[in-house]
């Protein structure tokens, strides 16, 4: 005769077997809330893709984009947006520099930049002109396409230094105001450019033109570098070791 399983069948099933039954079920819980979480993961993310063209890609909690656009977002803006525009499709990036640039790309207003580099190349690379203030500095020279050139530090790197230690002053930050601290090219500036500096020493600002003289990369022999007095562009060679001057980084860009 067959048995029927009633509340009293229940009641009486071994201890060992509520058991296992109970375990199973707390095990089978697990899974549903894990699962559960997991989804409300992906529906918060920032991440949207286009379904028009893509079709079988789930649309994401995001601002909506625009037709074949993917866009990275934080919630409110977007920060980038890659699109099919054009015949190739373009990337594009926010405007704003981080707090650190190293190893960063990003825009800054208009520049894309690397690691507080400006980026060349091309047709639509950033062009200079001389009296702008860029590239750590004062512009005093560009290429005739405007693409490269030499940059005068704002402000001097001592007071009065000699030829030896100058060289080894230059690319510590300490030493730089602000913008030119992004830099660790500067050197001393040659015999032409050292006078480039002092035909636009006005415009430049800051230095000293009163009884004191700046150093010259260029040696006149090997006890001798050349200087320029600011005050008249009197150039002169002095002993490397034996006089205190005062010292202008410059950079080529």
């Amino acid at each position: 005769m067959q048995k029927s399983i009633t509340l009293l069948n229940i009641l009486t099933i071994p201890k060992t077997v509520k058991l296992t039954l109970h375990f199973y079920f707390s095990v089978f819980t697990f899974f549903v809330l894990l699962l559960s979480s997991f989804v409300n993961a992906q529906e918060s993310k920032t991440v949207k893709t286009d379904t028009l063209k893509t079709g079988n890609i789930k649309q994401l909690n995001s601002p909506q984009a625009e037709e074949g656009d993917v866009k990275i977002t934080d919630g409110t803006n977007t920060l980038i947006r890659i699109t099919d525009e054009g015949t190739f499709g373009a990337i594009e990036i926010k405007n704003g520099v981080p707090f650190s640039t190293t190893n960063k790309l990003y825009n800054d207003a208009g520049t894309l930049k690397f690691n507080g580099s400006t980026l060349g190349g091309g047709s639509g690379a950033t062009t200079y002109s001389v009296g702008d203030l860029a590239q750590g500095g004062y512009v005093i020279e560009v290429t005739p396409d405007g693409k490269h050139g030499l940059v005068s530090a704002l402000q001097d790197q001592s007071t009065g230094i000699s030829w030896y230690e100058a060289k080894d002053i230059l690319s510590n930050e300490i030493n730089h105001e602000t913008s030119g601290k992004n830099y660790k090219d500067w050197r001393l500036p040659t015999k032409r450019e050292l006078n480039l500096m002092y035909n636009q020493k006005a415009s430049i600002g800051g230095f000293v033109e009163t009884g004191r003289q700046y150093w010259c990369s260029l040696e006149s022999d090997n006890s001798n570098a050349w200087t320029q007095r600011f005050s008249d562009g009197l150039q002169g060679a002095v002993p490397k070791g034996g006089y205190i001057y005062l010292v202008r980084a410059i950079r080529a860009f």
